[in-house]
């Protein structure tokens, strides 16, 4: 996200505060723009899955194919995740992804 949409953002979430009162939907959305601060091409943020409620990262890598996103497995840490999204495109190229997603997922689970 550029600096420029940041700011934006951050200045529409102000308004929208200041206008009635404290908002019961303030840590939902402190969030959200917390985590699209993060965001990094072809990988995305699942904090709401995280385990139990603790923030522990859940990122997961990502690649469209006509139009349709295929995703990666789940990992605790965005090094992980961006590695899963070389792979990806890799394989996207080489005409391999479906064998590199279920090695990937396998993988991940112990498999």
């Amino acid at each position: 996200m550029s600096a420029e949409t940041r700011a934006q953002v951050t200045a529409a979430l102000q308004l929208a505060g200041d206008a009635g009162g404290a908002d019961p939907r303030a840590d939902v959305q402190a969030a959200l723009l917390a985590s699209m601060q993060r965001l990094i091409k072809g990988v995305t943020e699942f904090p709401a899955i995280a385990s139990r409620g603790r923030y522990e990262g859940c990122f997961a890598a990502y690649v469209h194919v006509q139009g349709r996103p295929r995703w990666g497995p789940v990992r605790r840490d965005i090094a992980a995740a961006k590695a899963d999204r070389r792979t990806l495109l890799e394989s996207k190229r080489a005409d391999r992804l479906d064998a590199a997603l279920a090695a990937l997922h396998a993988a991940a689970q112990g498999l």
